[in-house]
């Protein structure tokens, strides 16, 4: 699950946002769609990098939270405090698992953004728009300061 949702809003970035030049018919979006499924997290942000520039803090928090996830899910051992064998210990990996959903979360926050100002430039619905719904009230604030920085955050390469 770690991960899954992010693998998700990158999947949709690669696929509708920052497209690959090829024209998006149903054929080739169930084509990518299945393409896709295969995909890791890693190869979702090695395709972004392919096809924009990335700010730095942005690609630091995909940089932290791609390495962080990955240690949890593949060399848990690697988590310090892993072996749980006190409080001392298991707090120190509830620390680490901390941080590395504060690092999805800077993840999220960017996709989010960038794929509600991709929705607003393409005149996507209103009732579409995230901002528009009821949710967290700092979430909100943040995807909408993610959305203002977006020309500066990613610049698609030509």
């Amino acid at each position: 699950m770690i991960g899954n949702i992010a693998e998700q809003f990158l999947n949709t970035i690669i696929t509708y946002v920052i497209q690959d030049g090829t024209a998006l018919t149903v054929e080739r979006i169930m084509q990518l769609e299945e393409t896709h499924r295969k995909f890791t997290l890693g190869h979702f942000i090695k395709k972004l990098r392919e096809r924009a520039t990335i700010d730095v803090s942005v690609e630091d928090a995909f940089n932290q939270y791609l390495e962080g996830r990955n240690t949890i899910l593949h060399r848990f051992s690697e988590v310090p405090g892993s072996a749980m064998d006190s409080d001392e210990e298991i707090l120190k990996v509830l620390g680490y698992v901390h941080k590395v959903a504060e690092n999805m979360n800077k993840v999220m926050i960017f996709s989010m953004g960038l794929i509600q100002s991709w929705a607003r430039q393409n005149n996507f619905p209103d009732n579409l728009d995230i901002t528009n719904q009821d949710i967290d009230p700092g979430i909100k604030v943040a995807i909408l300061e993610a959305m203002g920085k977006m020309n500066t955050l990613i610049m698609p390469k030509q």
